[in-house]
């Protein structure tokens, strides 16, 4: 996986240092940790946590809909082993604007450390985190991107994306996916 913002899209390379500006002026300073995704990557982070019923299930989705490469990728990365828990991400690949140069996943830092979640309300560092991460999805929209920390069924905080449309399957052609 790529952290270069130079390997976005010249759109959303644009979008993402205006991220990066505001989020610095708010005091709320942002790590781009993630940029470009091949399909073998995405593929990687699809399986963790998946039973083998759901792997089976995307593959011969991919493969119903003639995205053959795709369904290969699922299979030539293998299981990934020791991973369990929650899913890192619910697109499989060919499902993520990383793989078109589209998104981004950043992370606010907070007195010098990252700050994945947010925490409890219990927690000292709470209020900043909060605002940090706020200030961070203010920025993406105020930039024209979408951010995932407002989708409702899958939120994710880190992800940003300057399309629209959640997955690219279902309005790319095919001749584009597969050039992937």
């Amino acid at each position: 996986m790529s952290r270069d913002i130079n390997d976005l899209s010249t759109q959303t390379r644009i979008r993402a240092l205006e991220v990066q500006r505001i989020t610095e002026e708010a005091g709320y300073p942002i790590l781009i940790y993630c940029t470009y995704r091949s399909p073998d990557e995405q593929a990687c982070l699809y399986r963790q946590s998946r039973t083998r019923g759901e792997i089976n299930a995307k593959i011969e989705s991919l493969r119903g809909r003639s995205m053959t490469n795709l369904a290969d990728a699922i299979e030539r990365v293998g299981p990934q082993a020791g991973v369990v828990g929650n899913h890192v991400t619910m697109a499989g690949p060919g499902e993520s604007w990383h793989q078109y140069r589209c998104a981004f996943d950043a992370v606010p830092i907070i007195s010098g450390k990252l700050a994945w979640s947010i925490g409890s309300e219990d927690d000292d560092d709470y209020p900043r985190v909060q605002a940090a991460w706020d200030t961070y999805g203010l920025a993406c929209e105020y930039a024209g991107l979408q951010w995932a920390g407002h989708w409702t069924r899958f939120k994710e905080m880190p992800h940003a994306q300057s399309e629209r449309a959640g997955n690219p399957l279902k309005v790319l052609p095919l001749e584009q996916i597969t050039a992937i």
